[in-house]
């Protein structure tokens, strides 16, 4: 009897001391878990926003072949369209009669929007006589903006510049 006087319940206390330990280590890993996941989260739509902006402008610069009115010809006029799965562009006007909203992916998460800007008619650069123009000759500088969005999480905006040689428009 006398030896159960002599246990003052260290070993409870050291086994409580190392499951408190135990309990902040996992507590902290899991932290850090969801943090990754939610930087993996937002790098994956800041990829997919850029990928549908990409898109909506090669889609509108693809069109320009079969329907030249996509671009404008009035200097300093911007045209705007979104992009249908398909890979078609319409105008931003009957894109906004569409219900839902066009959108260019199967889950319907990404949407894709463009516009053309004409920015006016200069003498080609250098960069084009390189590619064969002529001195002299005459480019219309177009201004293609590609938007893309993920559903209410990222949005991305690129530009691309064209340049078309051909005569000067005269008004």
């Amino acid at each position: 009897m006398n030896m159960k006087r002599k246990q003052t319940g260290a070993a409870l206390v050291m086994v409580l001391i190392i499951l408190i330990i135990i309990t902040l280590v996992a507590v902290s890993s899991m932290r850090g878990s969801v943090l990754q996941q939610k930087i993996a989260t937002n790098i994956q739509a800041d990829t997919m926003s850029f990928s549908a902006a990409q898109s909506g402008a090669d889609a509108l610069i693809n069109e320009y072949d079969d329907d030249s009115t996509l671009f404008p010809v009035n200097e300093f006029q911007t045209l705007s369209y979104c992009v249908q799965s398909d890979g078609t562009v319409i105008t931003s006007a009957a894109c906004a009669a569409l219900s839902p909203a066009p959108t260019i992916d199967s889950q319907g998460v990404l949407s894709a929007n463009a516009s053309s800007k004409y920015l006016g008619c200069t003498p080609c650069g250098e960069n084009t006589r390189n590619m064969g123009e002529t001195r002299g000759a005459a480019c219309h500088t177009y201004k293609i903006t590609g938007e893309g969005k993920t559903t209410d999480v990222a949005t991305t905006t690129i530009e691309q510049w064209v340049y078309l040689s051909g005569p000067c428009f005269t008004s």
